[in-house]
C-alpha cells in the first residue's frame, strides 16, 4: 500500500508541475494577445481560464493534502494492528508456556502472518496488490 501511495504522490507532483507549466503558458498566450491587439474576446477567454486554473490548482492543493494525511493514518494504523498481532501472539505463547496442554503448531497462513507482521511495513507492503472498490 505504501508503494500505491507513494506513486500517488508522484502522481500528484507531476500533475502539479503541468498546472504550472500550463498557467505560464496560458500568462504568456495573454501577453501576447494583449500586445498584438486580437481583441477583448480572447482576453477576457484567458483571464477565466487563468481564473479557473487557480481555483484547479487549490483543489490539486488540498486532493494532496489529504492524501499525505491518509497515507500518516494508514501507517498509524497498520502500526496499531502490528501492535495488537504482536501482542495477541505473545499471549498465547504465554498461555501454551503456562497450561501444559498441547496446541496444534501455527499453520503455514499463520505463520506468514507472523513472520509479515515481524518485518514491517517498507517490507512486506510491496507484496501485497491494493484493492479499490469503485
Amino acid at each position: 500500500m505504501e508503494t500505491t501511495v507513494e506513486k500517488l504522490e508522484a502522481m500528484f507532483q507531476k500533475s502539479e508541475a503541468d498546472l504550472d507549466y500550463i498557467e505560464k503558458r496560458l500568462k504568456l498566450d495573454f501577453i501576447n494577445a494583449h500586445h498584438t491587439g486580437d481583441g477583448a474576446p480572447a482576453q477576457e477567454n484567458l483571464v477565466g481560464m487563468l481564473d479557473s486554473l487557480g481555483q484547479i490548482k487549490a483543489k490539486h492543493a488540498a486532493l494532496s493534502t489529504q492524501v499525505q494525511e491518509i497515507a500518516t493514518a494508514q501507517k498509524e494504523s497498520m502500526d496499531s494492528i502490528r501492535g495488537q498481532l504482536d501482542g495477541t501472539l505473545q499471549l498465547i505463547q504465554h498461555f501454551q508456556q503456562t497450561d501444559n496442554s498441547k496446541i496444534s503448531p501455527l499453520t503455514e497462513e499463520e505463520q506468514q502472518a507472523a513472520e509479515l507482521s515481524a518485518q514491517g511495513p517498507s517490507q512486506n507492503m510491496t507484496d501485497v496488490t491494493p484493492v479499490v472498490k469503485q
